[in-house]
Formats: C-alpha cells, sequence, structure tokens
C-alpha cells in the first residue's frame, strides 16, 4: 500500500475518533438530562433510544451550561479526551508511515547513480553526434568524483 493511501485512510479515522468522542458526550449528555423534550428531537431512535446529532452537544451547552455546569463541563473533557484520543492515533499513524521504508514509491530516489546508468543508450540522436556527448559525460563523471 502506498503511503498516500495509508496518510488518507489514517485521516479519516482520526476524525471518525473525534467525532465519536463528541457523539458520545453528547449522548452521556442526553442520558444524565433523562432525554427532556427540550433537548429537542432526536435524529433518530436505536432500540428505542434516541439518538442525536454530535454537533447538539454545543447547542446545548450554550443554552444550559448555567443550569447544570459541572454536566457540561465533564462532557467537555469527554469530548476533548476523544480529540487527544484522536491525536495520539495521529501521531502513531505518522511514526509507522514513517518507517515504512520497504514500500519507497517516492521520486528522485538514487537509482540513476548505478553505474550501468552512467553510459547514454544507443539511439539515433547520439549517433548523429559521433560520441561527443560520450566523451563529455565522461569528463563530468571524472572531473565530479575527483571533487
Amino acid at each position: 500500500m502506498t503511503p498516500t493511501k495509508l496518510l488518507v485512510g489514517q485521516i479519516l479515522i482520526v476524525f471518525a475518533i473525534v467525532i465519536l468522542g463528541v457523539w458520545f458526550a453528547t449522548q452521556w449528555v442526553a442520558v444524565e438530562l433523562g432525554y427532556q423534550a427540550r433537548l429537542g428531537s432526536p435524529w433518530f431512535a436505536a432500540f428505542r433510544i434516541p439518538v442525536y446529532f454530535p454537533w447538539r452537544l454545543f447547542e446545548w451547552w450554550y443554552a444550559y451550561d448555567a443550569y447544570a455546569p459541572q454536566l457540561f463541563n465533564r462532557a467537555g473533557a469527554i469530548a476533548a479526551s476523544g480529540g487527544l484520543a484522536g491525536c495520539a492515533v495521529a501521531i502513531a499513524g505518522s511514526l509507522w508511515r514513517a518507517r515504512q521504508t520497504r514500500f519507497v514509491t517516492t521520486y528522485g530516489s538514487s537509482r540513476w547513480a548505478l553505474p550501468r546508468r552512467w553510459r547514454l543508450p544507443r539511439s539515433s540522436w547520439r549517433r548523429r553526434m559521433g560520441g561527443a556527448v560520450e566523451r563529455a559525460g565522461a569528463q563530468e563523471l571524472s572531473a565530479g568524483s575527483a571533487r
């Protein structure tokens, strides 16, 4: 798998962790508040349990923080822990990607520097030049190694 594919997958995993952390905090607040009607209508119900949009936490926090500050402080800590977990996964994924040396797909590697690549391929333009290119190339290579 190429590093780019891993990077896209890593980004999706980190976003999923952060969103799930906020969503868990939202559902936790809804449970603690007893699924009151003032919370608004749920997105859907799963097994008779109302499920709210993840961002509803922030709406409730703004509207009801004065009434239950301890509750929303804990919910904020839960949501922040999801963000920290996402950050830890991003760092671990970056380290994992950096250590994948078997699958090097970068351009500009030093494979051109092999001795068999020093000679130019036989082609019509080289024949027309009469070997001048090859002689100039050999002089540049010997001058470059003397430096």
